[in-house]
């Protein structure tokens, strides 16, 4: 799905370039206005670029734009004339292009274009990148051949800063798990920091930690120098304290400046002498038990497990990990707690609709799905803006882990929440569309059924893809 967008975007670039020189007017570079993307398409055939051209996404139901370009340098007047010429010859080859366009409206300096629905509908889900749960990961060009991850001993004893901590590394480690790089894992690395002493006593412990880390690669992981380009290395540490991170960084660029180092920064949780008590994770089960968090009748103790690592997780992550995290109160809990609930619940619920389908309509006849069909504005929202979305993170995930000059990993708490708002989105589409119509003998209709149970479904497979690969937490088919 992703990469047929990619290549859209692409085609359009490079129609608008061709269209500029034509007119003699200076190529441009172009880059997202919004953090939907992570891509810059450059145009590379022109060294002098006067002005960038900003293609918003849609983001908002409200908008009436799929993808609107703006040309915001106010000093090359003698773009805007040119725009009539330039939707007239969009509208031309727009066939051509993978994903067409429908139409485009043209303002004072920008074009916003809405794209052929029930075409890309058609092309993004049936997509085989798609379809197959975001298996494009594993042809990924990372430049990396191996991942060590280094966990560093942590100084505090606090439960919820060590399962933060033990949350990211794995959905890190899980996601790098889906490229072609090699993960080598440091199990051993505490027993290596225990069987070591620093050679000065006055060094300081960024130092103390450089070293150690030096030897464990070249003494116990026996790397060579002439390939250590090829591996990337992060760090991990339980508490943000900036200046042993930045050090150690700075070391490393200084005595390997070929190796890929990546220090993931977790801030500290704050909590409140109410969950000081809790030092595992049964613990943390038994208070929400005490505190009547869990309604039995709501959740079955077999889904219990994956209802409360998942509550975990959104407390814990959906805030940016390198940020300091206060837990106050009981009531941070309880909403995060709601949330998971709301989020295996409609992943139930759309289990529920593919099995009713095919016990109502399926029995005798296969139904093919069409998502030409599909043109609801709900599907569209759901598609266009967090379908999509959910992918385009994917490669910024990719991007935060194996580029060189990224600092963060922020894109799993953009996953987290954008799970969320799709969720309440297909809650709101659920309510709205009656997707599978009481009389079966409306059998005109079972096709557009058909269609969209299959599209219900894509949607929990999507999720499901996080919940499996990346969280390693079990989806709850029933409650």
């Amino acid at each position: 799905m992703f990469q047929l967008i990619k290549t859209f975007l692409d085609q359009l670039l490079s129609s608008i370039n061709l269209f500029a020189r034509y007119h003699r007017v200076p190529a441009s570079p172009c880059h997202f206005r919004n953090s939907l993307f992570s891509i810059h398409i450059n145009d590379t055939d022109s060294p002098v670029k006067q002005f960038t051209i900003e293609c918003e996404w849609r983001t908002s139901s409200k908008q009436s734009f799929d993808i609107r370009l703006s040309f915001r340098n106010h000093h090359l007047r003698s773009w805007w004339p040119l725009l009539s010429n330039l939707e007239i010859e969009l509208r031309k080859i727009s066939e051509e292009f993978i994903l067409p366009i429908s139409f485009i409206t043209r303002s004072l300096n920008a074009l916003d274009i809405q794209l052929d629905r029930p075409t890309v509908f058609s092309r993004l889900l049936n997509d085989s990148t798609f379809d197959i749960g975001n298996r494009f990961l594993s042809s990924f060009d990372t430049h990396f051949d191996q991942i060590v991850l280094i966990k560093l001993k942590p100084k505090s004893t606090n439960y919820f800063n060590q399962r933060r901590s033990e949350l990211l590394v794995h959905a890190v480690e899980n996601f790098v798990s889906l490229t072609q790089a090699k993960i080598i894992q440091s199990h051993e690395f505490d027993k290596f920091l225990a069987s070591l002493k620093a050679s000065e006593a006055s060094l300081s412990e960024s130092c103390i930690y450089f070293q150690l880390i030096h030897s464990y690669l070249f003494e116990s992981l026996k790397f060579d120098d002439k390939i250590i380009d090829k591996v990337c290395v992060i760090i991990t540490t339980l508490e943000n304290e900036s200046y042993h991170v930045d050090s150690c960084q700075r070391l490393f660029s200084e005595k390997l400046p070929n190796i890929t180092l990546k220090v993931i920064k977790i801030g500290n949780v704050l909590n409140t002498d109410h969950f000081n008590h809790i030092h595992s994770y049964d613990q943390f089960k038994h208070c929400l038990e005490e505190n009547d968090f869990i309604d039995s009748e709501q959740v079955s103790q077999e889904n219990l497990d994956s209802i409360v690592k998942t509550m975990e997780l959104w407390t814990l992550l959906s805030p940016y990990p390198n940020k300091a995290l206060s837990l106050r109160n009981l009531e941070q809990f309880r909403s995060k707690y709601n949330q998971s609930i709301f989020v295996h619940y409609n992943l139930a619920r759309i289990q529920s609709i593919v099995e009713k389908f095919r016990l109502n309509f399926s029995r005798d006849i296969k139904i093919d799905a069409n998502f030409m069909l599909l043109s609801n504005e709900f599907e569209w929202t759901i598609l266009w803006i967090y379908m999509v979305r959910l992918q385009a993170m994917n490669e910024t995930l990719i991007e935060e882990i194996f580029h060189r000059y990224q600092t963060t990993f922020n894109s799993i708490s953009k996953i987290i929440v954008t799970i969320d708002q799709l969720c309440h989105q297909f809650s709101r589409y659920y309510r709205s569309i009656r997707i599978l119509l009481p009389d079966s003998s409306d059998k005109h209709l079972e096709p557009l059924i058909a269609t969209r149970v299959e599209f219900c479904s894509k949607i929990r497979k999507q999720i499901q893809f996080y919940f499996h690969q990346s969280f390693r937490i079990k989806t709850i088919d029933k409650i």
